[in-house]
C-alpha cells in the first residue's frame, strides 16, 4: 500500500499596497501562483489583503513578498492588530482627502481661467489670453505644476506597474494627463521663443 505525501501546508496573509482595480487584484494572484509551492492564492481588492496556502519547506515568506513586488506592488505580512491596521487605513484616507482638497485649491482658479470665455465670462484684459498668452502661460503653468506634484503617487504607481508588465487605471491616467502636460508646454514654450503668438492648452 502506498502512503500518500502530506505536504507541509502553511498559510499567511499579507496586506498588499498599490492595487486599484480587480485587474490589479488578479496580477497579483498570478504572480503568487507562479511560484513554486504555492497551492493556493485568493485577493481581496476590498481588504487588500492575499490569502495565501503553500509548502513551507520549499518557499519562505519573503519569496511571496518578492513575488508581489516583482508583479509592482507593495507587500508585508498581516498584522493581528487589527486597530493598528484601521488606523493607518484612516490616516491614509485623511491624507487622500487633503491632498484631493490642495488639488482643488490649484485647480479651480486655472479652470476658471481657461474656460471663462466658453462659460460667457469676459476676464479682465490683464488675464487676456489673446493679448498676454506668454502671461498667462506662466500663470497657468504655476497652477498646474502644484496639482501634478499633489498627484505624483498616480504617476509613480502608474509607471511602476507599466514597467512591470500590468498597466493599471494610474498608467492610462498618467500617460494621458503627461501627453497633454507636454503638447502645451512645447507650445508655451515656442510662445516664449517667438515662433507662434499663442498655443493651445489641454
Amino acid at each position: 500500500m502506498t502512503e500518500k505525501t502530506v505536504l507541509p501546508k502553511a498559510a499567511v496573509e499579507l496586506e498588499i499596497n498599490g492595487m486599484s482595480c480587480a485587474a490589479c487584484a488578479r496580477r497579483v494572484e498570478r504572480k503568487l501562483a507562479e511560484v513554486d509551492g504555492v497551492m493556493e492564492a485568493v485577493v481581496n481588492l476590498t481588504t487588500e489583503v492575499a490569502h495565501i496556502k503553500y509548502d513551507a519547506e520549499r518557499i519562505q515568506l519573503r519569496d511571496l513578498i518578492g513575488a508581489v513586488e516583482e508583479a509592482g506592488y507593495g507587500a508585508r505580512e498581516r498584522s493581528t492588530d487589527e486597530s493598528g491596521r484601521r488606523g493607518r487605513k484612516l490616516a491614509d484616507i485623511e491624507g487622500q482627502r487633503i491632498m484631493a482638497w490642495a488639488a482643488i485649491g490649484f485647480w479651480l482658479p486655472l479652470f476658471t481661467l481657461e474656460m471663462s470665455g466658453m462659460l460667457g465670462i469676459q476676464p479682465p484684459v490683464i488675464l487676456s489670453f489673446e493679448q498676454y498668452p506668454a502671461r498667462i502661460g506662466l500663470l497657468q503653468v504655476a497652477f498646474v505644476l502644484p496639482v501634478l506634484w499633489i498627484g505624483r503617487y498616480i504617476y509613480a504607481d502608474g509607471m511602476r506597474a507599466l514597467w512591470h508588465g500590468g498597466p493599471n487605471m494610474f498608467t492610462l491616467i498618467s500617460l494621458g494627463t503627461s501627453a497633454a502636460f507636454l503638447f502645451s508646454a512645447w507650445g508655451f514654450v515656442q510662445v516664449l521663443w517667438g515662433e507662434a503668438f499663442k498655443f493651445d492648452t489641454y
